[in-house]
């Protein structure tokens, strides 16, 4: 009994990118996954301070927004901060494309069978990546900040967050 065939011989050694080939594909993607990452940064650094606004808001439902209860304290504090959010809010949106990029260099090396289930696979991430970010930011968010507001005045400690 021979064993079964696979589905796709092995590429041969003469049809096979050289090495140096691989390397510059590989440049390329991290050329355009830092690219799409500035880019993304550069326009959440544009909306930094909705994006403040609205990563504020499970906070400020627990203490009243003019209580003065986040500070800066440094001269370039409220700048870092817009830094942070910019890079952070640029990640979440580049994220998708970067992992495409990356799948994109990687197709190749894949036979036919694992290719049909990229896609799936692929949407699935991103939904599932979806989905924690919105979780921890509706219920996981919510209770550690009542948490650590309620810890803080059992300890008889005036919370200022910087």
């Amino acid at each position: 009994m021979t064993p079964p065939l696979p589905e796709e011989p092995p590429p041969s050694y003469a049809a096979a990118k050289p090495f140096l080939e691989h390397l510059e594909d590989l440049r390329w993607t991290l050329v355009k996954s830092i690219a799409v990452f500035v880019v993304a940064s550069i326009l959440c650094f544009v909306f930094r301070r909705e994006i403040l606004n609205f990563l504020t808001v499970p906070l400020f439902r627990e203490v009243p927004r003019d209580s003065g209860f986040l500070s800066a304290l440094g001269v370039a504090d409220s700048f870092m901060v817009s830094i942070k959010v910019a890079a952070f809010a640029g990640l979440v949106v580049s994220l998708p494309f970067i992992l495409c990029f990356f799948g994109q260099f990687l197709l190749p090396a894949l036979t036919s069978s694992e290719k049909r289930i990229i896609f799936p696979v692929f949407f699935s991430g991103v939904c599932l990546f979806i989905a924690g970010v919105l979780s921890c930011y509706l219920f996981i968010l919510p209770v550690t900040l009542k948490f650590f507001l309620s810890d803080s005045a059992y300890m008889g400690i005036h919370p200022q967050w910087t």
